[in-house]
């Protein structure tokens, strides 16, 4: 057989500057994922994972969160401003099975790719998209932790909030940590103290199990206790934090307020 040769000639692209951006909302009224999935117990009902995991979905924006600069609420413009997760903004109902309206902070989207009569799939929207491998990490590790507790000792937590919806947003537009929200036992919480119950609820029951377990339960006391002081502490590890702490400077440098377009940009 003969073959035709032909000679190849590659031609080599201009080299050409490229900027690639990580986030969940384009600040006109859209947002969009980052979703986790679970293997769930059939056997643990439904209702236990729903008052088990919302107050930890409402509160691990504290550890996870994205951040974000300004405030989207719908039919007003942006407010100026800096919060801790992308996506709070955008939930609206506490439970459902929707994704791209009508969020639920609880999603019951159940397709499990194992015996469906065994496992559920628990999917969760109620996160954001980190660039810290630390904090997906910790996203996954300490959400983990929570359904455990949930399935193996059908732990109910002592703090229940009594409008997440509201509170997931609240928590968010407040990095400091001091705002309460209220309890369904007409108490207020603050998301410092929230995701430190969790944190003590897993550690009794946890501490010392295996390696990868006492790593996501000793960083989660340590950026506990690291907010107690100054965030600053967080940079690096925690998404938030890091932003934050960059914003700052620059509006430090610059002598910019929050509304400056210089930061948005």
């Amino acid at each position: 057989m003969n073959l035709a040769l032909r000679e190849t000639v590659t031609y080599a692209p201009e080299m050409v500057d490229a900027g690639l951006l990580k986030n969940n909302t384009d600040y006109h009224g859209r947002s969009y994922g980052m979703h986790e999935n679970y293997l769930c117990a059939r056997a643990t009902p439904l209702d236990a994972l729903v008052r088990g995991l919302t107050p930890h979905l409402v509160s691990r924006q504290l550890l996870v969160g994205a951040g974000k600069l300004g405030y989207e609420t719908p039919g007003a413009p942006i407010a100026p401003g800096f919060q801790l997760s992308q996506r709070a903004d955008f939930f609206e109902e506490r439970v459902g099975i929707n994704t791209t309206a009508k969020r639920p902070i609880f999603n019951t989207r159940d397709e499990p790719h194992a015996r469906s009569t065994s496992y559920r799939r628990l999917h969760c929207i109620a996160g954001d998209a980190n660039r810290s491998e630390w904090a997906t990490a910790m996203k996954v590790g300490a959400t983990a932790l929570v359904l455990d507790l949930i399935e193996t000792h059908g732990w109910a937590p002592a703090i229940e909030l009594a409008d997440p919806v509201t509170a997931i947003r609240l928590f968010s537009r407040d990095p400091r940590g001091a705002v309460g929200v209220p309890t369904t036992n007409q108490n207020h919480v603050t998301l410092h103290d929230l995701q430190a119950s969790i944190y003590r609820a897993c550690q009794g029951a946890f501490a010392g199990r295996d390696v990868e377990t006492d790593w996501v339960l000793d960083q989660w006391e340590s950026v506990l206790t690291d907010l107690r002081g100054d965030y600053a502490k967080l940079v690096g590890r925690v998404d938030w934090a890091s932003k934050l702490w960059l914003l700052e400077s620059f509006r430090d440098a610059e002598q910019l307020e929050w509304q400056d377009p210089a930061l948005k940009s």
